[in-house]
């Protein structure tokens, strides 16, 4: 996705898009890496300790790569947010429920996550407008470029065509990473991890290896790298300043609003009698930086 996005926009031949598209391909080699060492047997040091496929892991196996598998292409069949929430995400309530709509906002299901979601079809929308706009045959080129790059990734796996399902399903999966460190931090807390042997109350050596590698996976986050973001101030700086006015606009509404919506929700938080101690279960779509966390926009955080 984000190899993609990158060369196709520079096949734009358009500075704007070019400059746009840029931001996605930041730091993906390096976490290739990084997952490798840390993840998977590879030749990078013990692979014993290695936190997924490891003699002392968590269980990843040459099994497992038909299901994941099933998920890439099902998640590469989808052209809009509204696929990823209802074929994907809540597919098992709107395939059963009479009123999944209902059922979900009365249950309080994903509410704060939603909100962002919705934001994201009417920004991917306003974006490729805004580019077609500025110049339709650099936006038509590029999509075009993507359209067979993305056909090009395996039989089955993409049918992405176009910039605008683009941004919506990489906008859609980095609001659920980004969701997931919460997830990551319960995984450490005794009352989780003593599962792993109930037969003893004290961790081993081979437990401290695979925890320590959770905790890194949610540490140094790079400011403004999120969903929406208009800007990139720390770190690897985004140049911006060729995109187009027309497209920075667009940016800087949906940063925005998006920035809002996690700004009501922090002080919402802090107003909730138990939010000192559940408070980390709940802030994951809080303002980046607060708790440590962020809807990331490509690498981990």
């Amino acid at each position: 996705m984000c190899a993609g996005i990158t060369l196709s926009t520079e096949e734009s031949h358009d500075a704007s898009i070019e400059a746009w598209g840029a931001i996605y391909d930041d730091n993906i080699a390096i976490k290739y890496y990084e997952v490798a060492g840390l993840l998977f047997e590879s030749n990078f040091g013990n692979n014993d300790n290695k936190v997924l496929t490891g003699k002392d892991g968590i269980g990843g196996t040459v099994e497992v790569m038909a299901p994941l598998r099933e998920l890439l292409c099902l998640w590469g069949s989808f052209k809009t947010a509204d696929d990823f929430m209802k074929k994907f995400l809540l597919k098992d309530i709107y395939d059963t429920a009479k009123n999944p709509e209902d059922l979900i906002d009365s249950s309080n299901i994903l509410t704060e996550f939603r909100k962002q979601v919705d934001l994201v079809e009417p920004y991917a929308t306003e974006l490729t407008e805004a580019m077609k706009a500025d110049n339709p045959d650099g936006l038509k080129d590029a999509e075009d470029f993507l359209t067979k790059f993305m056909s090009d990734t395996g039989e089955g796996v993409s049918s992405i065509d176009s910039i605008s399902s683009w941004v919506q399903l990489m906008s859609c999966t980095g609001i659920m990473h980004g969701s997931t460190l919460s997830y990551s931090r319960m995984t450490l807390i005794p009352e989780i991890w003593r599962w792993i042997d109930i037969s003893t109350d004290t961790f081993s050596e081979s437990e401290i290896d695979i925890m320590s590698p959770i905790i890194a996976t949610i540490q140094g986050m790079c400011v403004d790298r999120h969903v929406f973001t208009s800007e990139v101030t720390h770190g690897t700086k985004w140049d911006t300043s060729n995109i187009s006015p027309r497209l920075k606009a667009v940016m800087e509404k949906y940063n925005q609003k998006s920035e809002d919506l996690k700004t009501l929700l922090k002080d919402e938080l802090l107003t909730r009698p138990d939010f000192n101690e559940y408070g980390w279960i709940l802030t994951d779509q809080c303002p980046d930086g607060f708790d440590g966390k962020q809807l990331t926009i490509a690498t981990y955080i």
